[in-house]
């Protein structure tokens, strides 16, 4: 095994929460938090290849692997995007809102 091999495999399990081999809409909900971004990250074209709503590790190491630009890895999650309303969020999310209302 390579380092990048591992490395895939490692952030692929990590999405495959319940260890099927597949990263399915419910395994996506619980990491995003949100029914909406999660179907948006499934239904993204070129995730889901063979259109059985759920990602395999090829079609997973396929999108991490492609360079095309159009897409910067849709499973990155470091930036919680304020538009998925129906995530909770976090206490210093919900300060710095209270703090620019204010303004």
């Amino acid at each position: 095994m390579t380092f990048l091999f591992d490395t895939l495999r490692y952030a692929f399990d990590y999405f495959d929460q319940d260890g099927t081999g597949q990263i399915t809409l419910e395994n996506l909900i619980k990491i995003f938090g949100s029914v909406q971004h999660a179907s948006e990250v499934l239904g993204e074209d070129g995730v889901d290849i063979d259109g059985d709503s759920q990602i395999s590790f090829e079609e997973f190491k396929s999108m991490m692997m492609s360079h095309d630009g159009s897409r910067q890895r849709t499973l990155h999650y470091t930036k919680r995007d304020p538009s998925y309303s129906d995530r909770p969020q976090s206490k210093s999310e919900s300060a710095l809102k209270g703090a620019a209302e204010k303004k």
